[in-house]
């Protein structure tokens, strides 16, 4: 993804530039993934393959998922 097609997505989802965002948030990181539909992306996140992975995200790190339809 280009820096311009980051900064689309962003103020797609948050109407805030991605520093807005951050100095609002104070994330330490963000990890933007995209799927094909937002099916795909709940299917992947509650499958079995990511059952451990996500067991493991949640006891060792502090975060959100948000999932976002149509950009």
């Amino acid at each position: 993804m280009s820096v311009s097609g980051f900064h689309a997505h962003v103020r797609a989802v948050t109407a805030m530039s991605p520093l807005q965002f951050q100095k609002q948030l104070q994330p330490k990181r963000i990890v933007v993934t995209e799927f094909p539909s937002i099916e795909q992306a709940r299917r992947g996140y509650d499958s079995e393959e990511y059952r451990a992975l996500k067991a493991l995200r949640l006891r060792t790190a502090r975060g959100s998922v948000v999932l976002v339809e149509g950009i």
